[in-house]
Protein backbone atom coordinates (compact mmCIF):
# COMPACT_ATOMS: atom_id res chain seq x y z
CA UNK A 1 0.00 0.00 0.00
CA UNK A 2 3.10 1.70 0.58
CA UNK A 3 4.37 2.10 -2.90
CA UNK A 4 0.89 2.71 -4.38
CA UNK A 5 -0.07 5.79 -2.09
CA UNK A 6 3.35 7.05 -1.37
CA UNK A 7 5.77 6.23 -4.12
CA UNK A 8 3.14 5.87 -7.10
CA UNK A 9 4.35 2.75 -7.75
CA UNK A 10 1.96 0.94 -10.71
CA UNK A 11 0.11 -2.46 -9.69
CA UNK A 12 2.60 -4.70 -11.73
CA UNK A 13 5.80 -3.41 -10.28
CA UNK A 14 4.49 -3.96 -7.27
CA UNK A 15 3.50 -7.44 -7.62
CA UNK A 16 7.25 -8.03 -8.85
CA UNK A 17 8.46 -6.30 -6.05
CA UNK A 18 6.46 -8.15 -3.46
CA UNK A 19 7.86 -11.74 -5.24
CA UNK A 20 11.29 -10.36 -4.97
CA UNK A 21 11.01 -10.01 -1.45
CA UNK A 22 9.19 -13.10 -0.65
CA UNK A 23 12.26 -15.07 -2.59
CA UNK A 24 14.63 -12.90 -0.18
CA UNK A 25 12.53 -13.70 3.44
CA UNK A 26 12.05 -17.57 1.67
CA UNK A 27 16.27 -17.66 1.57
CA UNK A 28 17.40 -15.56 4.11
CA UNK A 29 14.54 -16.57 6.68
CA UNK A 30 11.79 -14.18 8.55
CA UNK A 31 13.99 -13.08 11.16
CA UNK A 32 15.15 -9.79 9.31
CA UNK A 33 17.65 -9.40 12.42
CA UNK A 34 19.90 -11.70 11.75
CA UNK A 35 20.62 -10.46 8.15
CA UNK A 36 24.43 -9.97 7.08
CA UNK A 37 25.38 -8.38 3.88
CA UNK A 38 27.35 -11.24 2.64
CA UNK A 39 23.67 -13.46 2.72
CA UNK A 40 22.42 -10.70 0.96
CA UNK A 41 24.94 -10.61 -1.64
CA UNK A 42 25.05 -14.43 -1.99
CA UNK A 43 20.52 -14.36 -2.38
CA UNK A 44 20.75 -12.00 -5.13
CA UNK A 45 24.02 -13.85 -7.17
CA UNK A 46 22.27 -17.13 -6.93
CA UNK A 47 18.75 -16.26 -7.02
CA UNK A 48 19.13 -13.48 -9.75
CA UNK A 49 22.91 -13.79 -11.14
CA UNK A 50 21.86 -15.11 -14.67
CA UNK A 51 19.46 -11.22 -14.72
CA UNK A 52 20.42 -9.15 -17.37
CA UNK A 53 21.63 -5.50 -16.34
CA UNK A 54 18.00 -3.73 -16.60
CA UNK A 55 16.27 -6.73 -14.71
CA UNK A 56 18.67 -7.17 -12.19
CA UNK A 57 18.25 -3.24 -11.11
CA UNK A 58 14.56 -3.77 -10.45
CA UNK A 59 15.39 -6.69 -8.04
CA UNK A 60 17.66 -4.61 -5.96
CA UNK A 61 15.12 -1.60 -5.71
CA UNK A 62 12.85 -3.81 -4.56
CA UNK A 63 15.45 -5.47 -1.45
CA UNK A 64 16.80 -2.23 -0.92
CA UNK A 65 13.49 -0.56 -0.85
CA UNK A 66 12.27 -3.75 1.59
CA UNK A 67 15.60 -3.13 4.21
CA UNK A 68 15.06 0.15 4.82
CA UNK A 69 11.38 -0.39 5.57
CA UNK A 70 12.79 -2.83 8.15
CA UNK A 71 15.41 -0.69 9.07
CA UNK A 72 13.03 1.99 9.78
CA UNK A 73 10.61 -0.12 11.90
CA UNK A 74 14.02 -0.95 13.94
CA UNK A 75 13.62 -4.77 12.91
CA UNK A 76 17.51 -5.51 10.88
CA UNK A 77 20.67 -3.53 10.94
CA UNK A 78 20.47 0.17 9.35
CA UNK A 79 22.68 0.55 6.29
CA UNK A 80 22.12 -2.99 4.84
CA UNK A 81 20.74 -1.98 1.10
CA UNK A 82 24.05 -0.07 0.55
CA UNK A 83 25.45 -4.16 0.97
CA UNK A 84 24.47 -4.68 -2.74
CA UNK A 85 26.47 -4.73 -5.80
CA UNK A 86 25.52 -2.41 -8.70
CA UNK A 87 24.22 -4.03 -11.48
CA UNK A 88 27.16 -3.50 -13.55
CA UNK A 89 29.08 -6.24 -11.37
CA UNK A 90 26.68 -8.94 -11.81
CA UNK A 91 27.45 -9.93 -14.99
CA UNK A 92 29.98 -12.61 -13.28
CA UNK A 93 27.09 -14.50 -12.09
CA UNK A 94 29.25 -15.59 -8.57
CA UNK A 95 30.90 -13.08 -6.05
CA UNK A 96 34.60 -12.51 -5.22
CA UNK A 97 35.08 -13.77 -1.71
CA UNK A 98 37.55 -13.69 0.99
CA UNK A 99 39.76 -16.44 2.50
CA UNK A 100 38.46 -19.02 5.62
CA UNK A 101 40.28 -18.80 8.87
CA UNK A 102 41.68 -21.62 7.84
CA UNK A 103 43.00 -20.66 4.80
CA UNK A 104 44.36 -17.69 6.54
CA UNK A 105 46.15 -19.89 9.06
CA UNK A 106 47.54 -21.57 6.14
CA UNK A 107 49.03 -18.65 4.26
CA UNK A 108 50.92 -17.39 7.60
CA UNK A 109 51.96 -21.01 8.67
CA UNK A 110 53.77 -21.58 5.36
CA UNK A 111 55.80 -18.17 5.48
CA UNK A 112 59.43 -19.67 6.15
CA UNK A 113 61.65 -18.61 9.21
CA UNK A 114 64.02 -16.67 6.31
CA UNK A 115 64.09 -12.83 5.38
CA UNK A 116 62.02 -13.12 2.55
CA UNK A 117 59.09 -15.29 4.52
CA UNK A 118 59.74 -12.60 7.88
CA UNK A 119 59.09 -10.17 5.93
CA UNK A 120 56.10 -11.22 3.74
CA UNK A 121 54.32 -12.44 6.96
CA UNK A 122 54.75 -7.94 8.08
CA UNK A 123 53.02 -7.44 4.81
CA UNK A 124 50.28 -10.20 5.04
CA UNK A 125 49.14 -9.18 8.21
CA UNK A 126 49.09 -5.59 7.31
CA UNK A 127 46.76 -6.75 4.29
CA UNK A 128 44.48 -9.22 6.17
CA UNK A 129 44.31 -6.89 9.68
CA UNK A 130 43.85 -3.72 8.59
CA UNK A 131 42.81 -4.09 4.87
CA UNK A 132 45.74 -1.78 3.12
CA UNK A 133 46.24 -1.48 -0.68
CA UNK A 134 48.95 -2.85 -1.89
CA UNK A 135 49.87 0.50 -2.89
CA UNK A 136 49.56 1.62 1.00
CA UNK A 137 52.01 -0.79 1.91
CA UNK A 138 54.56 -0.54 -0.65
CA UNK A 139 54.82 2.96 -0.07
CA UNK A 140 54.77 2.83 3.98
CA UNK A 141 57.42 5.10 5.92
CA UNK A 142 59.28 4.10 9.01
CA UNK A 143 57.61 7.80 9.99
CA UNK A 144 54.12 6.10 9.67
CA UNK A 145 54.79 3.89 11.98
CA UNK A 146 54.42 5.07 15.76
CA UNK A 147 54.60 1.81 18.05
CA UNK A 148 54.34 4.39 21.38
CA UNK A 149 50.85 4.45 20.70
CA UNK A 150 50.45 1.42 18.74
CA UNK A 151 49.46 3.59 15.19
CA UNK A 152 49.80 3.45 11.73
CA UNK A 153 49.60 6.70 9.39
CA UNK A 154 48.49 5.77 5.90
CA UNK A 155 46.63 7.64 3.17
CA UNK A 156 43.97 7.13 1.37
CA UNK A 157 42.57 8.21 -1.99
CA UNK A 158 42.51 11.83 -1.93
CA UNK A 159 45.81 11.74 0.02
CA UNK A 160 43.17 11.65 2.44
CA UNK A 161 45.46 10.97 5.87
CA UNK A 162 44.25 8.12 8.59
CA UNK A 163 45.66 7.04 11.55
CA UNK A 164 44.86 3.12 12.16
CA UNK A 165 45.13 0.94 15.42
CA UNK A 166 48.25 -0.98 14.86
CA UNK A 167 47.18 -4.57 16.02
CA UNK A 168 49.91 -6.78 18.46
CA UNK A 169 50.61 -9.52 15.75
CA UNK A 170 50.85 -6.64 12.87
CA UNK A 171 53.34 -4.96 15.09
CA UNK A 172 54.93 -7.75 16.34
CA UNK A 173 55.11 -8.87 12.62
CA UNK A 174 56.65 -5.24 11.75
CA UNK A 175 59.01 -5.17 14.26
CA UNK A 176 60.84 -8.28 13.97
CA UNK A 177 61.45 -7.48 9.97
CA UNK A 178 62.68 -4.32 10.87
CA UNK A 179 65.18 -5.87 13.16
CA UNK A 180 66.37 -8.61 11.54
CA UNK A 181 65.70 -8.50 7.74
CA UNK A 182 66.68 -4.95 6.66
CA UNK A 183 70.05 -3.96 5.94
CA UNK A 184 69.74 -0.90 4.31
CA UNK A 185 69.17 2.50 5.57
CA UNK A 186 65.87 4.05 3.82
CA UNK A 187 62.91 5.56 4.64
CA UNK A 188 61.19 2.84 3.29
CA UNK A 189 59.61 0.11 5.17
CA UNK A 190 59.44 -2.72 2.89
CA UNK A 191 62.72 -3.22 0.98
CA UNK A 192 63.60 -6.19 -1.43
CA UNK A 193 65.35 -9.23 0.62
CA UNK A 194 68.08 -9.81 -2.36
CA UNK A 195 70.80 -7.33 -3.39
CA UNK A 196 70.73 -4.44 -4.37
CA UNK A 197 67.88 -4.38 -1.65
CA UNK A 198 65.63 -1.37 -3.13
CA UNK A 199 63.03 -0.21 -1.50
CA UNK A 200 59.46 -1.67 -3.49
CA UNK A 201 58.70 0.78 -5.86
CA UNK A 202 54.79 -0.06 -6.82
CA UNK A 203 52.41 -2.20 -5.61
CA UNK A 204 53.14 -4.68 -8.23
CA UNK A 205 55.69 -5.82 -5.47
CA UNK A 206 53.12 -6.43 -2.89
CA UNK A 207 50.67 -7.76 -4.97
CA UNK A 208 53.77 -10.42 -6.16
CA UNK A 209 54.21 -11.26 -2.43
CA UNK A 210 50.42 -11.69 -2.36
CA UNK A 211 50.49 -14.05 -5.07
CA UNK A 212 53.36 -15.99 -3.89
CA UNK A 213 52.27 -16.52 -0.23
CA UNK A 214 49.29 -18.41 -1.66
CA UNK A 215 50.94 -20.40 -4.32
CA UNK A 216 53.17 -21.20 -1.42
CA UNK A 217 50.00 -21.81 0.72
CA UNK A 218 48.37 -24.25 -2.10
CA UNK A 219 45.54 -21.60 -1.59
CA UNK A 220 44.06 -21.13 -5.02
CA UNK A 221 41.34 -17.82 -5.62
CA UNK A 222 39.74 -16.55 -8.29
CA UNK A 223 42.05 -13.39 -7.53
CA UNK A 224 45.39 -14.30 -6.33
CA UNK A 225 46.68 -10.66 -5.80
CA UNK A 226 46.59 -8.58 -2.70
CA UNK A 227 43.43 -7.90 -3.20
CA UNK A 228 41.97 -10.78 -1.65
CA UNK A 229 43.71 -10.28 1.66
CA UNK A 230 41.70 -6.73 1.52
CA UNK A 231 38.84 -8.55 0.67
CA UNK A 232 38.97 -10.66 3.37
CA UNK A 233 39.85 -8.20 6.26
CA UNK A 234 36.38 -6.36 5.44
CA UNK A 235 33.99 -9.92 5.11
CA UNK A 236 36.45 -10.48 8.70
CA UNK A 237 34.75 -7.16 9.98
CA UNK A 238 30.97 -7.76 8.33
CA UNK A 239 31.57 -10.93 10.46
CA UNK A 240 32.37 -9.31 13.39
CA UNK A 241 29.03 -7.24 13.20
CA UNK A 242 30.98 -3.84 12.25
CA UNK A 243 28.96 -1.10 10.70
CA UNK A 244 29.48 -0.36 7.10
CA UNK A 245 30.39 3.22 8.23
CA UNK A 246 32.78 1.90 10.24
CA UNK A 247 34.41 -0.44 8.01
CA UNK A 248 34.49 2.02 5.52
CA UNK A 249 36.59 4.33 7.77
CA UNK A 250 39.27 1.70 7.46
CA UNK A 251 39.35 1.04 4.22
CA UNK A 252 39.74 4.39 3.69
CA UNK A 253 36.77 4.60 1.29
CA UNK A 254 34.80 8.20 0.79
CA UNK A 255 31.83 6.42 1.05
CA UNK A 256 29.69 3.22 1.96
CA UNK A 257 28.82 1.88 -1.28
CA UNK A 258 32.35 1.56 -1.81
CA UNK A 259 33.11 -0.42 0.73
CA UNK A 260 29.79 -2.64 0.37
CA UNK A 261 31.51 -3.76 -2.84
CA UNK A 262 34.86 -4.17 -1.83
Amino acid sequence: RRLRTDRGVVETTVSSYRMYVADLVEHLGDAPSTYTARGLRDFVAKRYGHYGRNSIRMVLAAVRMFLRYLATAGRCRPGLEHALMSPANWSQQSLPRGLTSEQVRQVLRACPATPTGVRDRAILLLLLRLGLRAGDVASLRLSDLCFDTATLRVSGKGKREVRLPLPQDVGDAVLDYLRICRRVQTERVFVRVIAPFEPFGSSGAVSHVARTALKRAGVQRPSSGAHVFRHTAACEMLRQGIALESIAEVLLHRSIETTADP
